[in-house]
């Protein structure tokens, strides 16, 4: 699947939970790099299977605390933030033209609201539906543990409750 380029491996680090797909990222890539042209799909499995096996040897003696205290509070809300372009940039008329602020720019940033609801904003510039490029600010409010979007704005466009969004991130 991977030989076929089917599911990349930067693909997979974009998908919510990204923490594990690191790993599987670095797997991909040394089973990748280890590929030779003309290597048979047996050869790429076994090589697979020897890179996982390696992975979980060594990572069981990790403790679940010592994995996760690499990640600091300012790497996730950067992973939220380019997950709340990536679900911004949907709902574009043109996404292929989006240009999004930068995550450093002081119009954009991100905020964790309380337990799992995060809020990230920026702006963007894009085509219009008659193709000028237009700049609009953008703002989403959602639940990473549930992937469900509390708030969604866009220039003028906006839906669900802002406050009542937020209020979720701070009821016991």
């Amino acid at each position: 699947m991977w030989a076929t380029g089917a599911i990349t491996a930067d693909a997979l680090a974009q998908e919510p939970g990204a923490e594990a797909w690191h790993h599987v990222h670095a797997m991909i890539a040394a089973v990748e790099k280890a590929r030779k042209p003309g290597m048979s799909a047996g050869a790429i499995l076994k090589w697979g299977i020897f890179i996982f096996a390696m992975f979980v040897f060594f990572g069981a003696g990790m403790s679940e605390c010592s994995r996760t205290t690499n990640h600091t509070q300012a790497d996730i809300g950067r992973d939220h933030f380019y997950t709340a372009v990536a679900t911004i940039k949907e709902g574009l008329k043109a996404p292929a033209t989006a240009k999004f602020s930068a995550i450093s720019d002081p119009e954009s940033g991100y905020f964790h609201a309380g337990k799992n609801i995060w809020q990230a904003w920026g702006y963007v510039d894009s085509q219009n539906g008659f193709g000028a490029m237009i700049r609009n600010k953008w703002m989403l409010v959602w639940d990473v543990s549930t992937r469900r979007v509390l708030f969604r704005g866009c220039g003028s466009q906006s839906s669900g409750d802002l406050e009542k969004a937020l209020e979720e991130g701070k009821a016991p």
